[in-house]
This record gives C-alpha cells, structure tokens and sequence, in this order.
C-alpha cells in the first residue's frame, strides 16, 4: 500500500442541500416536505405511500415547467432540498401527550403544519420523532434525514 504523499482532490456531494428533479407539473412549496417516486427517481411533493421515498423539506417553490399566478415560484425541473434532518419546532402533532416524547411521528401529506400525527396506518412510514412536548398543538419533532429514512425502511424491505 502506497500512503498519500500530495493533496487528494474529492469530488464529494455537499450534505444538506442537495438539488433534485421534479416530476412533470410537479408543484413544490418551500417548507414543504418532499419525496422520490421510487419508479421514475423523480421529486414530488411528500404522499405517505408505499412507492415514494422520503428525502426531506424543499427549500424553495418550484413549478416543474409552469409558474403559479404571481407567486416568487421557479419555473424550473428542479428544486434545493435539506435531506440532511433538522427539527422543526412548534408543530401540531394529533393527539399528542408528554408520554409520547421519543415516539415517531408520521404526515400523510407535504403538510408538516396540518397533517402530523402519531400513527397514520400499517402502511405509513414515519419522517421523524417527538423530542419536545409542550402540548398537542406545539410539538419538536426530529425529522430524519434522508440516510436515516432509507435505513429505516429501505432496508428492511429488500
């Protein structure tokens, strides 16, 4: 083996923000969470499905190939992303209590504001977990990276 004598120069992907494609007429809000259609390896915003795979939250609007009205909204193929996690604090999470700190939280919808809830089915897969109960209507939740998801559910179907 031959130890490095001279700078190595990596070509490395930036985690954290990382630009995807949309599917055609896909319409992405910034703040939205978002997701990969497993057949075609294209954005759309987040549907809590057994086809699509979570990757995290647009940081941008965008309009694959139309603009909507008047928005600030791109009309672009492509939309900024933080696939890396965070916390998204004070957030309504259904019927949430103190005792469920630590549990995981699921949204059925790109809707993190409105569609949050601890147990959406069988089927669902959750985006992340209740680290601060303040009551039902202002909860943290750890929102799990992109890594983190695939570990989780990926894996455990291949």
């Amino acid at each position: 083996m031959t130890a490095l004598a001279a700078n190595n120069n990596v070509d490395a992907m930036p985690r954290g923000r990382n630009v995807y494609d949309l599917v055609g007429s896909a319409q992405v809000w910034a703040g939205s969470l978002v997701g990969i259609v497993a057949a075609s390896g294209l954005m759309q915003a987040w549907a809590d499905t057994a086809t699509d795979i979570f990757v995290g939250i647009a940081l941008e609007n965008a309009l694959e190939g139309a603009q909507i009205g008047n928005s600030p909204t791109r009309t672009v193929d492509v939309v900024p992303v933080n696939d890396e996690g965070f916390i998204k604090k004070n957030i309504p999470v259904a019927s949430a209590a103190q005792t469920d700190v630590g549990k995981e939280v699921y949204c059925t919808t790109d809707n993190i504001e409105a569609d949050c809830v601890l147990d959406a089915g069988a089927t669902s897969r959750a985006i992340g977990r209740i680290i601060r109960w303040r009551s039902a209507a202002d909860v943290d939740v750890e929102i799990y990276s992109a890594a983190e998801w695939s570990v989780r559910y990926i894996q455990a179907t291949t």
